[in-house]
C-alpha cells in the first residue's frame, strides 16, 4: 500500500512538473503579446498626436485660405475694371500700330532712300531678348500640387498601416476569445 502511494506521488509530481512547464510557457506567450499590444499602443498613440497635428494645421490653413481668397475677390473686382481698360487699351494700341505702319508704307514708297527710311528696315530686324529665368505660376502651381499630393499620399500610407495594426489587434483579441 506505501508502495502504491510512493508511486501515486512520483506521477502526480510528474504531472504537476509537466503543468508548470505549460503554464511557464503560456506566461512567456502572454507576456510576449502584452509587449505587442503596449508597443502597439504608443504606436496608435503617436499616430493620434500626428493626426491631431495635422488636424490644427488644416485648420490653420482653411483659416488662412478663406482669408486670402476673400483678399483675391477684392482684388479680382478691380482686376475687372483694369481688364476693360486694358482691352481698350490693346484696342488703341493696335489701331495705332496699323497707322504706324501704313504711314512707314507710304514713307518707303514715296522716299525709299531716305534715312527715316533706312531707320524703318533698321528697326525691322527683330532682336533677341533672354527668356525669364523666374518659372511661370502654372508651372509653381503644378510642382506645389505635386508636393500636396505626395503629402496627402504619405498620409494615406501611415493611415493605411494604423487600420492594418488596429486589424491585427482586433484579430488577436477574437482569436483569443475563442
Amino acid at each position: 500500500a506505501n508502495r502504491q502511494v510512493s508511486e501515486m506521488t512520483s506521477v502526480q509530481q510528474l504531472e504537476v512538473r509537466t503543468r508548470v512547464h505549460q503554464y511557464e510557457e503560456e506566461v512567456v506567450e502572454l507576456k510576449r503579446k502584452l509587449r505587442w499590444y503596449v508597443e502597439n499602443q504608443e504606436l496608435v498613440d503617436r499616430q493620434t498626436r500626428v493626426l491631431r497635428e495635422r488636424e490644427e494645421e488644416m485648420d490653420r490653413l482653411r483659416t488662412q485660405v478663406k482669408r486670402l481668397e476673400a483678399q483675391a475677390g477684392h482684388k479680382q473686382d478691380s482686376a475687372r475694371g483694369r481688364a476693360k481698360e486694358r482691352a481698350a487699351d490693346a484696342k488703341r494700341i493696335l489701331d495705332l500700330e496699323r497707322q504706324v505702319k501704313e504711314m512707314e508704307n507710304i514713307i518707303k514708297r514715296r522716299y525709299p532712300n531716305s534715312i527715316p527710311a533706312m531707320i524703318l528696315a533698321a528697326n525691322a530686324v527683330p532682336s533677341t531678348a533672354p527668356s525669364s529665368p523666374t518659372k511661370p505660376l502654372s508651372v509653381q502651381f503644378l510642382e506645389n500640387r505635386i508636393r500636396k499630393l505626395e503629402d496627402e499620399l504619405e498620409r494615406r500610407d501611415e493611415d493605411a498601416k494604423l487600420s492594418l495594426r488596429a486589424l491585427q489587434q482586433t484579430h488577436n483579441q477574437v482569436k483569443l476569445q475563442y
